[in-house]
């Protein structure tokens, strides 16, 4: 059944305090061609009337994706303010789903996986990891790659593996991590040298000894 003829109609609902939930979780379920509804569910998202219902927003931009010039500094702003702890780990989680679209909140996240409760910090990570970042997020994810959540350590891995080589002063670090005690740390730390590159080829000798703890991770 083709459901994209029903989004001006749901775009509509969104207003109807009454509707507005199954209204946003249906246009989150259509996914990218709800796009026309994103500035509706952005204006969602601050509307303290709704409560916690604010998460069928923040979950409906998530699985839409689209407009992240949009929805993703409101999302980020969320993150950051939200006097709900539970919404705001919401918020993070949808920032995720935007992928490298979202690199403008990691600085939002950081602090979030710095300060949150134990869920925020590991959906916030999680989401980080998915996101990447930019040279100037740098630093503060090799901070992170000491924090004591696996994972805070395994978000940041990930995300200096979608910066790549840039990410080079990151190196001795992700060596140290080598010998993590989480094996999907390990595992992510090496991919993120992988993706270093050439400027990571001093720890080749750790890369390897890593394999008697892994012994699925393989190294040219």
């Amino acid at each position: 059944i083709d459901a994209k003829p029903a989004i001006p109609a749901l775009i509509e609902l969104l207003h109807d305090p009454i509707a507005y939930g199954e209204a946003a979780s249906a246009l989150g379920k259509i996914g990218p061609d709800s796009k026309a509804a994103v500035p509706d569910l952005v204006a969602c998202l601050a509307d303290v009337n709704l409560g916690y219902d604010r998460c069928y927003a923040a979950t409906a931009l998530g699985c839409i994706g689209q407009s992240p010039e949009i929805a993703v500094p409101a999302l980020g702003k969320m993150v950051a303010s939200d006097d709900d702890a539970t919404i705001r780990r919401l918020w993070a989680m949808a920032l995720g789903d935007f992928g490298g679209q979202a690199k403008e909140a990691v600085g939002v996240l950081i602090e979030a996986v710095k300060t949150g409760d134990p869920e925020m910090r590991r959906d916030a990570a999680r989401s980080i990891g998915s996101i990447g970042g930019t040279d100037h997020d740098i630093p503060a994810l090799i901070g992170l790659l000491s924090d004591e959540v696996d994972g805070a350590r395994l978000g940041a891995a990930k995300a200096l593996t979608l910066i790549g080589g840039e990410a080079v002063s990151a190196v001795p670090k992700l060596a140290e991590l080598l010998k993590d005690s989480s094996p999907a740390v390990r595992e992510a730390a090496a991919a993120a040298l992988g993706e270093i590159g050439p400027e990571a080829k001093d720890v080749v000798p750790q890369l390897k000894a890593s394999l008697k703890l892994d012994q699925g991770m393989t190294f040219d």
